[in-house]
């Protein structure tokens, strides 16, 4: 079969046989860009993202694409390009947020906003969540654009202001306010993971795209007792008080944590077992995380005095199908006969629906995968963490989580820590991923 033909034939489908970009100077672009602009400090707090706004929308004009910016409150710019499409609707919304959270330079063996690259590593603040996907969808469009690839549909890249806050300043408020702005039939988001150590039991290289995320519960647990010397224990210790609460909620997730889950299910039968590491465990099941305990007179607490009040807070992350109201009045029930003692929700997101993975978005997912990695298994799974993908879900949006870079579990761990960085020979292969997923899914009716 002459390639002559074969161009004729997809050109009487109205698919464009032009040829792919030059791939190895794409890379190359898309770590240079990803270094100026990990270099602009986005910390959340304040989230201030005028410069990384005025940084992407350069870059983006330069390259002939439409861009609007909207400012939810001073500082929070978000920032909308377009690339038009043959008719309205369905349309395919690449999203990434321009946000990091803070980073100790005291801890980090390197200035975490240098961008400096050390032993094939890019570390920064950012590096992994998530300024690179970021430049990955930036660089996806302008090559669609250069290439005079008109889309079926308008894709719409949208780089929002406070993911790391949960969004009412970014993407959340640009769905309650910009929606007609921003809708679509399915979205890319941050999430997946291609990776061997992370998934796999085996080993075997598994891209997982999220399709779920789990819901988020954040409580306080507040326990009054009678103060007093320490020399002289008393029977309402607020501390004591405390200390049964929490033993009585984590024998409760212990006991009643594991949630079944056809996502897990759908895993199993396309990957096989799951590793056992501290990520498969947390989205196998609820979780209970303590994460501060306050108690004590004066500072530092003086060791003779017995407080009264002790607080802890909580972060309860729940599976999708777990019934949220149902969890809440267990937890309540199971405390009501401490004296002194106050359970108190102080965040929870909205419900977290699951997004339909049998669809030509997915089918183009695995099919630019394996163009990349033959052997690879592609599968939907959930992620523990919330992102801004919920929002859209929300509305019925079939968002996926995808994360076209093959890194090890170390490298996912670095997310939010002290040396969080990105394999320099991974831009060139994960931008060609990303690039023929959205150019395959573009080019069709």
């Amino acid at each position: 079969m002459s390639k002559a033909w074969l161009a004729a034939f997809f050109i009487s489908l109205g698919v464009s046989a032009a040829a792919e970009p030059d791939f190895k100077s794409l890379g190359q672009r898309a770590l240079a860009l990803s270094q100026d602009y990990i270099r602009i400090n986005s910390v959340n707090p304040p989230a201030d993202t005028r410069a990384t706004a005025a940084f992407l929308q350069k870059l983006l004009e330069s390259e002939g694409i439409q861009v609007k910016t909207f400012e939810s409150s001073p500082g929070h710019l978000n920032v909308l390009a377009r690339l038009p499409g043959k008719q309205p609707g369905k349309r395919l919304l690449m999203l990434n947020h321009m946000d990091v959270v803070p980073a100790d330079a005291s801890r980090w063996p390197m200035d975490p906003f240098a961008a400096q690259i050390k032993d094939g590593m890019l570390y920064g603040r950012g590096a992994i969540d998530m300024k690179t996907t970021g430049i990955f969808q930036v660089l996806t469009l302008i090559a669609l654009k250069k290439e005079g690839l008109v889309p079926e549909h308008d894709i719409l890249l949208l780089c929002s202001a406070d993911e790391e806050s949960g969004g009412d300043q970014g993407a959340q408020w640009m769905i309650a306010h910009h929606w007609p702005e921003i809708e679509c039939e399915y979205a890319l988001d941050e999430g997946g993971f291609g990776t061997r150590d992370l998934l796999s039991a085996k080993g075997s290289l598994i891209f997982g795209v999220s399709v779920a995320e789990k819901k988020i519960v954040w409580a306080r647990l507040i326990a009054t007792g009678t103060s007093g010397h320490a020399s002289q224990p008393v029977a309402d210790n607020a501390n004591d008080r405390l200390r049964e609460g929490l033993n009585r909620l984590d024998g409760m997730m212990r006991k009643d944590g594991g949630v079944k889950s056809r996502l897990l299910d759908d895993f199993h039968k396309r990957a096989g077992a799951l590793a056992d590491n501290k990520f498969t465990r947390a989205i196998q099941r609820d979780t209970l995380s303590i994460t501060s305990l306050r108690s004590g007179v004066g500072d530092p607490p003086k060791v003779n005095v017995i407080p009264s009040k002790a607080e802890a807070t909580l972060d309860f992350r729940l599976m999708p199908e777990t019934d949220l109201p149902a969890f809440l009045k267990r937890a309540q029930k199971l405390l009501a006969d401490i004296p002194g003692l106050t359970f108190e929700v102080t965040h929870s997101t909205d419900p977290t629906p699951v997004s339909d993975y049998r669809t030509p978005l997915f089918e183009c997912i695995e099919k630019a995968v394996h163009q990349e990695h033959a052997q690879a298994v592609v599968t939907p799974y959930l992620v523990p963490f919330g992102t801004d993908s919920n929002g859209l879900r929300q509305k019925g949006v079939k968002a996926y989580g995808l994360g076209t870079a093959v890194v090890d579990a170390a490298i996912v761990a670095s997310m939010h820590s002290d040396a969080e960085r990105m394999p320099v020979d991974q831009f060139e292969p994960a931008l060609r991923i990303y690039y023929r997923a959205v150019a395959d899914f573009a080019r069709r009716p």
